[in-house]
């Protein structure tokens, strides 16, 4: 009886100690971008602690689940390809969870693919090698 009776006291206790939070990562015209990562870190003066992550789904959409009571001292940031990063206290985050990430085009440098000599070629009766 005990057992049982601590069984489920155990398992009440470890769902409530648990923070789901749920929102939306969209564009400045409301799209939702795929892959953002939301990465939360709990900060105390200088120091940071990465607490935990997530990727937004293919409509923007994602879902974090944080220890409760860890909303206190907690700055959200989220980051895209091609969008400017931005960082959030979590009294700024309310719900719905909906962050507006600005477009920041990346213009990639050129790049150059050489190949290398083979070290040995066949021309006709002949093997050259390249040293």
């Amino acid at each position: 009886m005990n057992y049982a009776f601590y069984s489920i006291l155990f398992l009440l206790v470890a769902a409530g100690s648990t923070l789901a939070q749920t929102g939306k990562v969209q564009d400045e015209q409301g799209q939702g971008i795929p892959s953002a990562v939301i990465s939360v870190h709990a900060f105390q003066g200088m120091d940071t602690t990465y607490l935990t992550y997530t990727k937004s789904n293919a409509q923007g959409q994602f879902t974090i689940v944080l220890p409760a009571g860890s909303l206190k001292n907690v700055l959200i940031r989220v980051h895209a390809m091609s969008y400017a990063p931005t960082q959030l206290p979590a009294g700024q985050w309310v719900a719905p969870h909906t962050i507006t990430l600005k477009s920041r085009p990346v213009q990639l440098g050129e790049v150059v693919i050489t190949r290398p000599r083979p070290p040995v070629q066949i021309r006709g009766d002949t093997l050259e090698f390249n040293v």
